[in-house]
């Protein structure tokens, strides 16, 4: 009977684990595999332009701040560097506008815009460690010692950026902020959402929150 009751416990552990519409519930492998894509469509390149103004040869590193971003405490809060305000995340319930790019033919519905708005609260309420895609180019440093690491590392590469968590819908979706500065006043904040396609995660939609 002990041995029953240990099956049914696995056996509802693992239920847990199966998302409604039957496909698998993210993993730290999503996680990752929805940063490579965001790294590779827009944080790279950015990093790559102003690597080449300031004459850095070869393919430039990533510093990447060890904490993730997540939800700031109020719309002005100072604890952090780097976090999204209720203001911002709410922005992603514009169907339209100069600051949302799409890149795929994305059923951008109402619902979707909700699922994504309380998904990223829900997963963002606190700061986690991030989860570096393999291959990347990305060395992760803590925002104590980003300054340190900015300074040993001038040949090789610019400015750093931050990430939040992926947060993800029953149907498929994920949604994520992204962060990277130069240095000094050139900087950009956005709002990726993605689609899981054939098993991998590509981006179909970009929102623009601030540019310097």
């Amino acid at each position: 009977m002990i041995h029953v009751r240990n099956l049914l416990a696995v056996l509802l552990l693992l239920g847990a684990w199966v998302r409604v519409d039957g496909q698998a519930a993210p993993t730290v492998d999503d996680d990752r595999q929805v940063y490579a894509a965001i790294l590779e469509l827009a944080i790279r390149p950015e990093v790559e332009r102003f690597s080449k103004i300031a004459k850095i040869p070869g393919t430039p590193t990533l510093l990447v701040l060890e904490q993730t971003s997540s939800m700031c405490q109020g719309n002005v809060d100072r604890t952090r560097l780097m976090c999204v305000t209720g203001d911002e995340i709410e922005r992603l319930r514009a169907s339209a506008g100069y600051n949302l790019r799409l890149r795929q033919p994305a059923a951008y519905s109402a619902t979707l815009r909700e699922n994504l708005i309380g998904a990223f609260i829900s997963r963002n309420a606190k700061s986690e460690t991030f989860s570096a895609p393999e291959g990347a180019g990305v060395v992760v440093v803590p925002l104590a010692g980003l300054q340190e690491a900015l300074q040993r590392r001038p040949q090789e590469t610019v400015g750093y950026s931050a990430f939040s968590l992926p947060a993800y819908t029953d149907d498929g979706y994920a949604v994520v902020f992204a962060f990277y500065t130069c240095g000094g006043r050139c900087g950009r904040a956005q709002l990726y959402i993605l689609n899981r396609t054939s098993g991998k995660w590509q981006v179909e939609a970009e929102f623009g929150l601030f540019q310097a």
